[in-house]
């Protein structure tokens, strides 16, 4: 699998730990505030776990911009995650 693809998946399976929903149901492209379970909790155990998972830290000025769904926020990782990781 291509890191990126891989990097999609990983943000997919961590949602869907905190959300306790089915990767499989968790759409790329679908607004987060249109998956059910998440709440303003969620979202920040979220932003959390992507932190640690991927070793980048997310300002709070990109959260309004990446937020939006799994997609836009598995490309801000891909294109901020440290080379060496990669």
């Amino acid at each position: 699998m291509e890191k990126n693809e891989e990097i999609k998946k990983t943000v997919q399976e961590i949602l869907s730990q905190i959300i306790n929903l089915p990767a499989e149901q968790i759409n790329f492209n679908k607004p987060l505030a249109d998956i059910p379970n998440i709440d303003s909790i969620c979202m920040l155990q979220f932003l959390v776990a992507l932190e640690r998972e991927f070793n980048v830290i997310i300002g709070y000025t990109d959260m309004d911009q990446i937020f939006y769904n799994i997609k836009s926020i598995a490309d801000y990782i891909i294109n901020n995650i440290k080379h060496d990781q990669a």
